[in-house]
């Protein structure tokens, strides 16, 4: 058996049974608003009379009855007046009332609830949160000075009561050497569990006073006695074993932490379903705004007698620059800075280049001249001589450096003046 089966992982069951709650929901919405009101005189009644008095028990049972809490006993033979340890199944969180209109008990308070919440619904604390030896301690002194028994839900937590039973702690068989067996279930006329594994205590109060009536059975069981052999874990099992066949469930060793952590991983695992389902309805991200790829043309093969590839063509690739303008733009640029440069010159090294920077850099620097060269003449054609003749015009001589600084901060410095020097002539 799994642990999930042990617990009600839905408060209404799905098919024929939804619809007749749905169409009963205005009328368990009445029956909700009355029997508020009505729960308010129950607890000052139940607050003001003797816990263990029999007009307190008539009274109770016909007001609860009113509220839908419907009790029927059987096997009250078996019942032990000199048993001081009642124990029994958890179903719900009104065992103890239905339990108390057929046998007065003490319970007490092992879940921690505030004191007020914890007197309002019957409950004494006996130092449980101190630890489980100061229970039993108190637990035993109680039951020396008084003569009602003390009720125990060993399971610790609770379940639905129709796969199994939780296993048993060990408190509750320490404190005597008999105990009272008593086994509960319910039944509802309405396919409502009587509790859900993540609900809280008001949601299941809410649901006991909206459904029509909830009819629990209380069955006293023989009294069981711990053998001098036998330890108080094998009483224990012993104890959990004959409840267990006689609700015909299984007894299992689930504790009540197995089923704590197990609520932690369903809680996480919800909210991990959450997460990815709310991811998955998000809508698809836009398609990148890229702009389309340039589509180059394919380039032809080469011939079988060329040996190396061509060189690249500056001028082709500033073909389409030149018909849109950008080329001439940059040209202007230049000129409005070095006014006696030639066109011509700026535009050749802009092709080179591609920025108006540089070319300005390398015409300041000298490493272009200014001016346009002269087209070679026949007699200069043969004549090699005249290729070493070539000399740079008087305002590109006039603004060149003629040694290489050694850092950077003199490069940069010296480029700044001779771009001053060059603005200042312009402006003449």
């Amino acid at each position: 058996m799994e642990l999930r089966e042990l617990f009600n992982e839905q408060r209404i069951e799905s098919g024929g049974s939804a619809v007749l709650l749905a169409l009963y929901s205005p009328i368990g919405l009445i029956l909700l608003i009355l029997r508020i009101f009505i729960g308010i005189h129950v607890f000052v009644i139940s607050s003001l009379l003797p816990k263990f008095s029999l007009l307190r028990r008539v009274i109770l049972r016909v007001l609860q009855g009113i509220l839908g809490f419907i009790v029927t006993s059987e096997g009250s033979k078996n019942h032990d007046e000199d048993v001081t340890m009642v124990v029994a199944n958890h179903i719900s969180v009104f065992d103890h009332v239905a339990l108390n209109l057929i046998l007065p008990c003490t319970v007490p308070n092992v879940w921690n609830f505030p004191k007020f919440l914890s007197w309002s619904m019957g409950f004494q604390d006996m130092g449980a949160n101190q630890g489980r030896q100061s229970l039993v301690n108190n637990v035993k002194q109680y039951c020396a000075e008084e003569k009602h028994p003390v009720l125990a839900f060993p399971e610790g937590s609770v379940t639905s009561g129709r796969a199994g039973l939780l296993k048993y702690s060990v408190w509750p068989f320490s404190v005597g050497q008999s105990v009272q067996p008593v086994c509960i279930s319910a039944h509802r006329p309405i396919a409502a569990s009587l509790s859900h594994i993540s609900s809280s205590l008001w949601l299941d109060i809410m649901w006991f006073l909206f459904v029509p009536f909830t009819l629990f059975h209380v069955k006293i069981l023989p009294v069981m006695k711990k053998r001098e052999s036998q330890t108080v874990e094998d009483f224990a099992r012993e104890v959990q074993v004959a409840m267990a066949t006689e609700l015909k469930v299984e007894a299992t060793k689930f504790t009540s932490q197995d089923k704590a952590e197990y609520i932690k991983r369903r809680t996480v695992d919800s909210s991990t379903t959450a997460e990815s389902a709310a991811v998955t309805k998000l809508p698809p991200p836009p398609p990148p705004s890229d702009p389309a790829p340039i589509k180059t043309p394919p380039t032809p093969p080469p011939s079988p007698t060329q040996k190396e590839p061509p060189k690249f063509n500056f001028r082709q690739s500033w073909s389409e620059k030149e018909t849109s303008g950008e080329l001439e733009i940059m040209v202007r640029q230049v000129k409005e800075v070095l006014c006696d440069t030639d066109e011509t010159v700026i535009r050749e090294d802009l092709v080179k280049t591609n920025s108006v920077d540089a070319t300005i850099t390398n015409i300041v620097e000298g490493h272009i001249s200014p001016e346009p060269s002269p087209a070679p003449t026949i007699e200069e054609t043969g004549n090699a001589e005249s290729k070493d003749n070539v000399t740079t015009s008087p305002g590109a001589q006039k603004f060149y450096d003629t040694s290489f600084a050694k850092t950077s901060k003199e490069r940069q410095q010296s480029l700044l003046e001779r771009k001053q020097a060059l603005m200042a002539m312009a402006r003449k």
